[in-house]
């Protein structure tokens, strides 16, 4: 009587649902509905070896359907993933609505580098010096360029645009992998990890996106001196700037859009020390072909097709350098380029690696370490860098440091 009423319950729900699909579409598809109705019908019963009776499977919530993320389940399913969380079909969580908006994770467990409480105390001090030096290195950048009216110039707009992008950088991911080092957990919530996954993709598209509008302006200042005041006036630097920061803002939209769409119902932990592309898709339990597609998308156009325009940019400023007659002409061109040179080559080599890989590839040690390389160690360099390959940069610096 028991296994009567629960089938009956469930057959009213179910053709409850068919009734109002076939009210609000018409009779369109009804023997396409009708077979999906009967289909779903199944009250989990199985027949008694020993007296040849129905009775309903054991466990919760007996003699009724079941449901997972991927929807209604058979007894015969049930039966091989016992192991399993499943909770009973109800009016609420049968509706369509509520099976698109399933989401089981509400937090995120990061990975930190090491267990040991020795490493643990090294990395800490790692990290927080990058830290404390990353924005203190392009704090004084950007302060410099901006209290200092001789390099209100294109190059060091740009660089200004730079040292911002690293604070961006730095900030979105160290803080929280610090506080995990302290002890205070590694946790994070799903929108806190969607957050941070948003800021963090906008700043590496918007990096790449620089450093081909520096090696342009590098183009135009040595390989056409007589039109670059024209070329590189202050509306043309601020529409690429302007342009950098709206792409990638939409690159990072887009990226965190799809992602906020997959479900994750399975383990938390993200084999990571932040919310990165890679490690999420492979903890979602839904298909992530899509994901994985415009990932590629967006490292063809944003990584490979911007190194090739660098590429191209500096074939054509070694080729006018090497024109040039006198051996300091030539010192001084190559000194213009050397730093972005550098952080070009130290910046695309770990995003390629990074990005330009499947999730089905995702190696965790070796993407760790080219990780810490463009989330830590080059937005502390790149201030360096700079400053001690170019005059101008230092004597600005000396007056913000003993003048104000």
């Amino acid at each position: 009587m028991a296994e009567l009423t629960s089938c009956l319950l469930v057959l009213t729900f179910i053709s409850t649902d068919f009734t109002h699909s076939v009210l609000k579409e018409g009779f369109g598809n009804y023997n396409e509905k009708m077979n999906t109705l009967m289909a779903n019908l199944n009250c989990l019963t199985e027949p008694d070896t020993f007296s040849g009776r129905q009775k309903p499977p054991p466990g919760p919530g007996k003699g009724v359907i079941y449901i997972y993320p991927t929807g209604l389940i058979t007894h015969k399913e049930w039966l091989r993933v016992t192991k399993k969380k499943w909770t009973v079909v109800d009016r609420v969580a049968h509706s369509p609505m509520a099976m698109n908006n399933y989401t089981s994770v509400v937090e995120f467990v990061l990975q930190g580098f090491s267990g040991d409480p020795g490493f643990q105390a090294f990395f800490l001090a790692f990290f927080f010096l990058f830290y404390i030096l990353a924005l203190a290195g392009n704090t004084l950048i950007i302060m410099a360029i901006s209290l200092n009216p001789s390099l209100h110039t294109p190059m060091y707009f740009f660089l200004a645009n730079l040292a911002l992008l690293d604070i961006v950088c730095t900030s979105t991911v160290l803080p929280k992998l610090l506080e995990g080092l302290v002890g205070k957990g590694s946790h994070i919530s799903y929108k806190g990890c969607m957050t941070q996954l948003f800021f963090l993709t906008l700043v590496l598209g918007a990096e790449l996106l620089l450093l081909t509008a520096m090696a342009y302006d590098r183009y135009v200042a040595i390989c056409r001196p007589l039109h670059y005041s024209l070329l590189m006036s202050r509306p043309v630097c601020v529409l690429l700037a302007g342009s950098v920061w709206l792409i990638s803002a939409v690159n990072s939209s887009v990226h965190t859009g799809l992602m906020a769409q997959l479900d994750f119902c399975g383990p938390n932990k993200i084999r990571h020390f932040f919310c990165e592309i890679p490690p999420l898709l492979k903890l979602s339990c839904a298909p992530t072909q899509l994901n994985e597609a415009m990932a590629f998308a967006a490292d063809v156009f944003l990584a490979v097709g911007n190194f090739s325009v660098i590429i191209l940019s500096y074939g054509f400023i070694v080729a006018s350098i090497l024109r040039i007659r006198s051996d300091e002409g030539k010192r001084r061109a190559f000194s213009t380029c050397s730093a972005h040179l550098i952080v070009v080559t130290m910046y695309y080599s770990t995003v390629i690696y990074t990005y330009i890989c499947p999730a089905s590839s995702y190696s965790l040690n070796k993407d760790k370490v080219a990780s810490v390389i463009y989330t830590s160690v080059a937005p502390t360099l790149n201030p360096l860098i700079y400053t001690l390959r170019n005059k101008d940069v230092k004597v600005a610096l000396r007056r913000l440091l003993f003048c104000y």
